[in-house]
């Protein structure tokens, strides 16, 4: 996993350069509603949400040529494994959703708020054991 980490931070300060910031934290709602920020290689331009929280569209403008390899390899959600050690995610639970989209969410899903009864889970820990798709 580090060598991946490795190219991809490389990868991300030769296509933006060097005073880009390689990591990008975002807000989520974790265990019991409690917010935490989860850590992620960057993928798209920077201030790309300056104007507020969107979705990410499948052709997204917003995601850069790097962003577009790692999201595919999922090696953007490797940095989350510092999460589980931090105690936020952990490798098996439900996916956490930021603040903006869970009042959305909870209003078409029904039982969406039981999920928050347990701690997250990191896409990471779905990369690193190999079950995508599952």
């Amino acid at each position: 996993m580090l060598p991946f980490m490795v190219l991809a931070a490389i990868a991300i300060r030769l296509e933006d350069g060097w005073r880009a910031p390689i990591l990008y934290r975002q807000r989520r709602v974790g265990r019991y509603n409690q917010p935490f920020d989860v850590l992620k290689f960057r993928s798209m331009c920077e201030n790309a949400e300056e104007d507020g929280a969107v979705w990410a569209l499948p052709a997204d403008p917003r995601i850069t040529r790097v962003g577009a390899w790692i999201r595919k390899a999922r090696i953007d959600e490797l940095p989350q494994l510092l999460n589980v050690l931090r105690g936020d995610m952990s490798f098996v639970g439900p996916r956490p959703e930021r603040p903006e989209f869970v009042e959305q969410l909870a209003e078409r899903l029904p039982h969406y708020r039981s999920r928050h009864a347990v701690k997250p889970a990191s896409p990471a820990g779905a990369a690193v054991l190999s079950v995508r798709g599952v």
